[in-house]
Parts: structure tokens; sequence; C-alpha cells
């Protein structure tokens, strides 16, 4: 039988230059982010400081969503970790880890709502 993927709200692509800064208390992680919805989103990074130790489910944070090009910026958005695991590499000989997190969205306002809904017509792209 198959499993069909159930959520709440679609996802969409992010373009190349999306990324997240996820502040946890003083640690700071930067990450490029794969995909996005009202509720949450994905991201990838390389876990420099401790590569045994992924990034811990259920951690509440912060993060700042941003655009390389400086098209968008959604600073201070409130979150939790769902999911985090290792991503496998896809060269054999690299020696960079890089590490995969999922995130919710905790209690957005309205402005911060109108705000992400804004950055979701720009990616357009559902995932």
């Amino acid at each position: 039988m198959i499993e069909i993927e159930r959520r709440k709200y679609d996802r969409y692509v992010a373009p190349e230059e999306a990324f997240v800064r996820l502040q946890l208390g003083v640690k700071s992680i930067l990450g490029q982010t794969k995909n996005i919805s009202r509720g949450g989103l994905f991201f990838e990074y390389i876990n420099r400081e401790n590569p045994e130790k992924d990034v811990e489910k259920g951690f509440a944070g912060e993060i700042d969503i941003f655009s390389l090009k400086g098209n968008f910026y959604l600073p201070r958005i409130s979150c939790k970790i769902i999911h985090g695991s290792e991503l496998v590499p896809t060269n054999p000989i690299t020696t960079v880890l890089k590490r995969r997190c999922g995130m919710r969205f905790e209690e957005l306002t309205q402005q911060e709502m109108d705000s992400l809904i804004s950055l979701l017509e720009y990616f357009k792209t559902p995932y």
C-alpha cells in the first residue's frame, strides 16, 4: 500500500539564494532553505561544531529567512525543531558533513504571516 503524504499546507521549493539563520540561545546556524510552507521550512547546513551531534528535536529558537540577492528578509520568526538528520554525501570522498533540519513556525503574528504569504508568492513553485 502506498502511503500518501498529508500536510496541512503546500510546500514550495526555495530558490538557491534563500537562506536561514537559526538562533538557538548563543548558538547560530546558517543554512540553505530547501522548501517552505505556511507551517514551517526545511533547510540544510554544514555542522562544523560537533559532527556527531545534530540539532535536537524540540529545541525552540528564532530564525531569519533571507535572500543573498536581497529580495526578501523575514527576521526573528519563532520556530521549533521537529526533526534533524545527517545528509548522506553524494560524493564518497567528501569530508564535508551536511545536516538537514525541519522547523515548524510557532505563534506567528498577523504581520509575520502576511510577510510569509508574500514570500511564498515569490517562490511560486510547488514542491
